[in-house]
């Protein structure tokens, strides 16, 4: 009688331990599919303020014009708004008040950045692909322009559809979007 009550107790605590384990899989599986952009939000920030003037500077010239333009633009990480949700940013930048939103890993590194245009008029366009493009430099060094206005006729030809390109280890795609055009970048899966 006694060695059924142990083996009952041992096949109960065998049964608990491989209920662990199955979670700490499950929770490791999941962690392991979270593709960060290998950058945490304020560092983002900072390297966006630093290549916003560089933008500025290539598309509207040479001048105190540009340098007084870039202090429009510059992101405040402690403006940061979370919306209730610990994983998502989402900050307004410039004179249309163009909208920069992200979504990040439960271990706090950006997992997609992404410039939303939500207005019609050819100031806010404008201010989308300023945005765009600075975005896109702080994580690939290439001339951005032509692929962010490429992407952006195509999504905006078919719309519901997402265009897509690869560039490195990066995914930047364009999408019509209930609240407007999304314009966002993430990692390559």
């Amino acid at each position: 009688m006694r060695w059924k009550i142990t083996s009952l107790i041992v096949m109960t605590a065998a049964l608990l331990c491989a209920c662990d384990h199955s979670v700490d899989d499950k929770l490791a599986a999941i962690k392991a599919a979270e593709r960060s952009l290998d950058m945490a939000p304020a560092v983002f920030a900072e390297k966006f303020n630093q290549t916003l003037p560089e933008v500025l500077f290539r598309t509207k010239g040479p001048g105190s014009a540009s340098r007084r333009m870039a202090r429009l633009y510059v992101m405040d990480v402690d403006r940061f708004l979370t919306n209730d949700q610990p994983r998502v940013f989402e900050i307004s930048v410039g004179m249309t008040h163009t909208t920069l939103l992200g979504s990040m890993t439960t271990e706090g590194k950006l997992k997609t950045v992404g410039v939303l245009l939500t207005e019609r008029t050819q100031a806010a366009r404008d201010e989308f692909f300023l945005c765009a493009e600075a975005t896109g430099k702080v994580f690939v060094n290439e001339a951005l322009l032509p692929t962010i206005t490429r992407l952006t006729n195509s999504a905006l030809d078919f719309p519901g559809q997402r265009a897509t390109e690869v560039i490195g280890d990066k995914v930047f795609s364009t999408e019509v979007t209930g609240q407007g055009l999304l314009f966002q970048i993430g990692q390559k899966q």
